[in-house]
């Protein structure tokens, strides 16, 4: 489980003990946190080099294990239509998302996109993150909605994706 801070902490120690599959929680800011199962994101990084250095073809052995049929993500719904929930996502449901969208608007590694939607909206993360990852464009993030008209000025985006506003 990664936590943001420690209000965040204390929500998961208040039902920890009917969590029984988790087995670590990562602090992003761990501070003001002691606790055993804790660890900080530094931890995990440090911990992630020294088992890259040992086995440094471990990535590419991973992903060529990766098949259209393993969860890709979990999508937490808003609940619009009742209790939210969340959505496991396969890789083969993101693919096949994918490859429609690139039959109904081709861009590749020559176009850039402005990401400005949460990529936590399963639309931005699939067409702004998976797609334009997937033909090797270049992805910018907007600094806020705010700025999205002066980041427009700034990176020029071929490409741009939205979904229509809540109303």
């Amino acid at each position: 489980m990664i936590v943001s801070n420690a209000a965040q902490h204390a929500k998961v120690a208040e039902v920890e003990k009917d969590l029984v599959n988790v087995k670590q929680i990562v602090a992003i800011d761990p501070a003001g946190i002691s606790h055993d199962k804790t660890i900080t994101l530094e931890d995990v990084s440090r911990r992630g080099r020294e088992l890259l250095a040992k086995k440094p073809d471990l990535i590419r052995q991973s992903v060529a294990g990766v098949t259209r049929e393993d969860l890709a993500t979990i999508i937490y719904t808003s609940g619009t239509t009742g209790e939210p929930k969340g959505v496991m996502l396969l890789h083969g449901n993101m693919l096949s998302n994918v490859e429609a969208s690139l039959r109904a608007l081709p861009f590749s590694k020559n176009d850039r996109l402005l990401s400005f939607l949460p990529l936590s909206h399963v639309f931005e993360r699939m067409v702004g993150h998976f797609t334009a990852n997937y033909v090797g464009a270049t992805i910018a993030y907007a600094e806020s909605i705010e700025k999205v008209v002066d980041n427009l000025q700034e990176v020029r985006p071929t490409v741009m994706a939205s979904v229509p506003p809540a109303v």
